[in-house]
């Protein structure tokens, strides 16, 4: 869904003045038409379940063995929404129609699902005009099936894709209400506006938690963001003092071997070989000690499963990122003192200590 220009709002309706669903229904209607006919507004819709808020909020048991399925009963998640709800989010149609004016009370009911359902209960099939059945013999909680949406993460952006239905608000009005309203207008203004066409329609009914999506987003993802901060820093200073010590002891070693290099070039040798031996003994060391980083990575790996999002906990450009870091770094450490000793005079070289 387009999380972007997207600002909500919740209302919450009193039992004193909304206590039927008559009521709700009117006041639900009255309101989607009042922001509907805002020119600033791009798209606007109703529904009872926050966007993105972290939480999740109202699910319906499903037995499939009403419609003669055989699969285990489940849990769907479920959303009432206003015609132009999909569209809003930019929710993508799959197959069938959206909701519409003429899905209100009296008319048949009607139900839309995501591709999670179609896939665990229509499998190869079109589920478009199929009955989804929540009760064996009551027809009031049996509903056509009129579209099939895509999937969406609503809830939360680490929540695993779920089982999803939708039913028309203008059937199954709720006291819970989350204005939703796309404005290319800056957040503020969009959130005056939304809030000036609530009040003409009840000037006595608050509109509470008005932000952006996005600010709901960064609300839900606070407390993983600081924990990302925070091993990032780990990470870093783990990262930065390996590199000294690798280099450190890589260089002091070659370092230590100025009078052996300097014989070597006293009995002929050529400084290239002698690069070329420097480097593959500091390959060897640098690749022993990678593999077993590697190792102990792979072996470490689930304590960090839980703190990843859409990332493999073991991810190889990150392993081979890390392991080819160090090579690098080692084969610097290895080639300077070695490229600086070669240069020396051999004399000087063998009366070094």
């Amino acid at each position: 869904m387009r999380t972007d220009h997207l600002v909500t709002g919740e209302l919450t309706l009193p039992k004193a003045q909304y206590g039927s669903r008559d009521a709700q229904r009117i006041f639900g209607w009255r309101l989607l038409e009042s922001l509907q006919a805002q020119s600033q507004f791009s798209g606007v819709a109703l529904t009872n379940t926050p966007i993105l808020s972290g939480h999740l909020y109202n699910l319906k048991h499903f037995n499939p063995a009403f419609m003669g399925i055989n699969e285990e009963e489940t849990n769907f998640e479920v959303s009432m929404v206003t015609p132009g709800f999909f569209e809003t989010l930019g929710i993508r149609l799959q197959r069938g129609r959206t909701f519409s004016e003429h899905d209100v009370k009296g008319s048949s009911p009607v139900v839309i699902i995501n591709e999670s359902v179609a896939r665990r209960f229509f499998p190869g099939q079109d589920p478009i005009g199929r009955l989804l059945k929540f009760s064996p013999d009551d027809p009031r909680d049996q509903y056509q099936v009129v579209g099939l949406v895509a999937d969406t993460r609503d809830t939360s952006l680490d929540a695993g894709l779920r089982t999803q239905v939708y039913f028309p608000m203008l059937q199954q009005p709720w006291e819970r209400v989350q204005v939703l309203a796309r404005s290319s207008l800056d957040p503020a203004t969009a959130i005056s506006s939304v809030q000036r066409v609530v009040a003409s329609v009840d000037e006595n009914l608050p509109l509470y938690k008005a932000r952006t999506v996005e600010e709901n987003i960064s609300a839900t993802v606070a407390q993983p963001r600081f924990r990302t901060w925070l091993f990032s820093i780990f990470a870093v200073a783990g990262l930065i003092l390996t590199l000294i010590g690798i280099y450190g002891v890589i260089s002091y070693s070659v370092g230590q071997r100025t009078r052996e290099i300097g014989v070597r070039i006293a009995l002929g040798a050529q400084p290239g070989s002698l690069l070329g031996l420097v480097l593959r003994q500091a390959v060897v060391l640098a690749a022993t000690g990678a593999v077993c980083g590697v190792i102990g990575s792979l072996l470490l790996t689930r304590l960090l499963a839980s703190q990843l999002f859409e990332i493999k906990p073991r991810d190889p450009v990150t392993l081979i990122g890390a392991a080819l870091l160090m090579m690098i770094v080692a084969l610097a450490a290895a080639w300077i003192p070695a490229r600086r000793a070669t240069k020396v005079d051999p004399m000087i070289a063998l009366r070094h200590e």
